[in-house]
């Protein structure tokens, strides 16, 4: 399987687009992913504590189950501009140790 990620600004818009984070721009009508997003008084935490939270969090989920429910094309998006680190990252780490490609979209 195939899966995408990117920010809202890039490639909220598509219709592949589905959001895992804990909110949404106003125009976004794709799909959610809550599963997967932040609890929001995390998001501020630094990396060294935001890391180990979301590994147990994503830990505790069924990646084939996640990943047949995101479907093939699906791309993944949060705030977060590409480079800069973002839970999406994390996420994309653990479909592809369960053998999935997963691909930054930068633009």
């Amino acid at each position: 399987m195939n899966v995408f990620t990117s920010n809202f600004k890039s490639h909220g818009r598509s219709e592949h687009a589905v959001a895992v984070s804990c909110g949404v721009p106003r125009w976004f009508r794709g799909r959610r992913m809550p599963a997967l997003a932040p609890e929001r008084k995390m998001i501020s935490e630094p990396e060294e504590t935001y890391r180990p939270y979301y590994a147990g969090l994503l830990a505790a989920l069924d990646v084939h189950a996640i990943a047949a429910e995101l479907g093939d094309g699906a791309i993944l998006l949060c705030w977060e501009k590409p480079g800069e680190f973002c839970h999406r990252q994390m996420i994309a780490d653990w479909l592809r140790a369960a053998g999935h490609t997963v691909t930054e979209i930068a633009k």
